[in-house]
């Protein structure tokens, strides 16, 4: 039996930036979403980086997507843990998020 990864977020929009895949020079944009998150008794905010590429990248659909929107988002997700720098005491989590199907406007 075949396995499968998906994530799903509910978060509102923080920025959205374009940029170029290094090697390939295909273009792709990413798009921040804070989620409010209850730990502990203490709510706080998890970023997710949505990596929109290839057939998901659609310059166009970037106009829509400001700052402050409430947006859905399925996808794959990914996790990379970065050793902690400077004055941090813990390494911290990036999320991402490469959508399998087109972001969804709620707001």
């Amino acid at each position: 039996m075949a396995s499968y990864e998906c994530i799903e977020i509910i978060g509102n929009i923080s920025a959205v930036s374009n940029s170029t895949e290094i090697g390939s020079g295909a273009p792709y944009a990413r798009v921040g979403v804070g989620v409010s998150i209850m730990e502990s008794g203490v709510v706080s905010t998890r970023w997710y980086s949505v990596i929109l590429r290839g057939s998901a990248y659609d310059p166009k659909d970037l106009e829509k997507y400001t700052k402050g929107r409430m947006v859905l988002v399925k996808g794959k997700p990914r996790f990379r843990v970065k050793a902690a720098k400077g004055d941090q005491t813990e390494p911290s989590i990036d999320f991402a998020i490469f959508p399998t199907e087109p972001i969804r406007l709620l707001t």
